[in-house]
C-alpha cells in the first residue's frame, strides 16, 4: 500500500474514532441536561438536598441556556457541526440538521422535524 494511502486510511479511521466520541460526549451532555431538568423537579418535592448545590444548578442553568441559544440563533450546535465534519473527512454520510433531531428519528422511527424538537 502507498505511502499516501496509509495516511489517508489512518486519517479516515481517526475521524471516524473522533466522531463517534463526539456522539457519546453529545449524548451525555444532553442526557444531563434532562435528567437534570427531571431531577430538579423530583427532588424539590422529595426535598433532596443535593438537587440545591450551588454547583449543580449553576452548571445545569449555564448548559441550558447555552443549549437554548442555538435554535434561538438558528444555528446547529457546535458539537453537531464537528461530529458532521468529522463524519465527512471519515468518507462517511453527515446527516441532515440537529444531533437531537436525527437521534429521535433513529431511535423512535418517527420522522421528526429538527426544527420541531428544538422548540
Amino acid at each position: 500500500m502507498p505511502q499516501l494511502g496509509r495516511r489517508a486510511g489512518w486519517w479516515m479511521l481517526t475521524c471516524r474514532v473522533l466522531a463517534d466520541f463526539v456522539v457519546i460526549v453529545h449524548g451525555l451532555i444532553a442526557a444531563f441536561a434532562v435528567v437534570g431538568a427531571v431531577a430538579v423537579a423530583i427532588g424539590g418535592c422529595l426535598r433532596w438536598r443535593w438537587v440545591g448545590n450551588f454547583w449543580f444548578r449553576g452548571v445545569h442553568l449555564a448548559l441550558v441556556v447555552i443549549v437554548a441559544m442555538f435554535p434561538l440563533t438558528g444555528r446547529l450546535c457546535p458539537l453537531t457541526d464537528l461530529e458532521q465534519w468529522l463524519r465527512l473527512q471519515a468518507g462517511e454520510t453527515a446527516y441532515p440538521g440537529s444531533f437531537i433531531g436525527h437521534w429521535v428519528h433513529e431511535l423512535l422511527f418517527i420522522d421528526v422535524s429538527p426544527e420541531a424538537i428544538a422548540v
